[in-house]
């Protein structure tokens, strides 16, 4: 038997963003076990222009 320690986001402040300008965020976790999946929550969207990725735990595009 092993012991996971329970699945925690990491705090990290978002860069700041501009309408028009390349967005990239890096979502941090610990804990848990990897690989981490990251999805939105049932009815949550992205800001226009912006898209999750999943698998890599980024988002990335440029706000409209």
């Amino acid at each position: 038997m092993s012991v996971v320690q329970p699945l925690k986001e990491a705090a990290a402040a978002a860069p700041p963003a501009e309408v028009g300008s390349q967005v990239a965020i890096a979502l941090v976790a610990t804990g848990g076990k990897a690989p981490y999946r990251w999805a939105l929550g049932s009815g949550d969207t992205l800001p226009a222009g912006l898209t999750l990725d999943g698998d890599k735990g980024t988002i990335t595009g440029v706000p409209g």
